[in-house]
């Protein structure tokens, strides 16, 4: 709850996939690369982590500022 995401989207870079997105299908995609679809995934991993150390951290500051 402090970091802001779930733990499958910190470790996956997106939401898990429910049964409604199996049956109902999910939105429609451009085709990429190997090599964008890999960029694409390490620019979020990287969006998703950088916002999880600033939540940590604002949550440190609080406790500290909290006693």
């Amino acid at each position: 709850s402090v970091t802001g995401v779930t733990p499958y989207l910190a470790l996956f870079g997106h939401e898990r996939r429910i049964p409604l997105d199996i049956i109902y299908g999910q939105p429609e995609t451009p085709k990429r690369t190997i090599t964008n679809y890999l960029a694409d995934k390490t620019e979020m991993t990287r969006l998703i982590h950088a916002q999880m150390r600033v939540a940590v951290d604002k949550e440190i500051e609080s406790i500290e500022k909290n006693g």
